[in-house]
């Protein structure tokens, strides 16, 4: 049984790849650090936008360098954004 995580990308960035979302497969446990670069290998025009982006698991922001992604949560970029 494949183990995936939901990726949700809002705003500039679903322009930049021409999709909201997308899965992506993890073996158990793994850190959202190594899941980022896997993105931005992936989807290189992405690469300097997700440096500035929010990150949150589940709805809540996190820091990548200290979480861990398990099978089955969400993971969403959000760019950061202005307004007056």
């Amino acid at each position: 049984m494949k183990q995936l995580v939901q990726i949700r990308y809002f705003a500039g960035l679903r322009e930049l790849i021409g999709c909201e979302a997308e899965e992506i497969e993890i073996t158990g446990s793994t850190k959202l650090a190594r899941i980022i670069d896997e993105i931005k290998d992936k989807h290189p025009e992405l690469a300097e936008e997700l440096n500035s982006c929010a990150v949150a698991v589940n709805m809540e922001i996190v820091d990548p360098e200290k979480t861990t992604l398990m099978p089955g949560d969400e993971l969403a970029f959000l760019p950061p954004f202005g307004g007056g």
